[in-house]
């Protein structure tokens, strides 16, 4: 049986949790801030793009769509002032679930100068895309781990949490224009 200091503790963590989890659902953005109307008939109807948006801190869908064949993004929330973000892009599955060097599509190491880092990639295809990438704090140019969990920030498209492990499919992006965040587990 739990002492009386063991209760009042797991009561207190218990509404830290629930009131926390309250606020978090009020602070998030409601789809509707995100959809426009749609009317096939009219010549201006708007692109997908447009109809379908997520915010920065949490998405990966086009906002900003590019010329013909280019793929850029911004990584944002990144941490750390020092080493470099190091950015793969895969274009299909295997190669994406495997961490495959052989299979990338596109490959870039970008200097951080602050908070955001911001890579294109011009006529890279048609897609669809999944992106990694990972701040090589150390220099050494793998994503360094303590044990199992990784000690450097990390991310890729469909990544929604640090925890998120998205298939291909829930990670692929189109041409265009994205935003994605950088994890720390700290």
């Amino acid at each position: 049986m739990p002492s009386f200091k063991q209760t009042v503790a797991g009561i207190a963590v218990s509404t830290v949790i629930v009131i926390g989890g309250a606020y978090m659902a009020y602070e998030m953005p409601s789809i509707s801030e995100y959809v426009v109307s749609y009317d096939s008939s009219s010549s201006n109807a708007a692109t997908v793009s447009e109809i379908v948006r997520e915010t920065p801190e949490f998405g990966d869908v086009a906002t900003n769509p590019v010329s013909g064949s280019d793929l850029s993004f911004t990584i944002h929330g990144i941490e750390r002032s020092y080493g470099k973000v190091i950015v793969m892009v895969y274009g299909d599955e295997d190669s994406y679930r495997n961490y495959d060097p052989n299979g990338l599509l596109a490959y870039e190491e970008l200097s951080i100068n602050s908070g955001t880092v911001t890579v294109s990639f011009e006529n890279i295809g048609e897609g669809p895309f999944a992106i990694t990438f990972f701040q090589d704090e150390d220099g050494n140019g793998d994503l360094t781990l303590q044990g199992e969990y990784p000690i450097e920030g990390y991310g890729g498209s469909g990544m929604k949490t640090p925890y998120s492990e998205p298939s291909f499919e829930k990670a692929s992006v189109g041409l265009g224009s994205h935003n994605f965040k950088m994890h720390y587990l700290k």
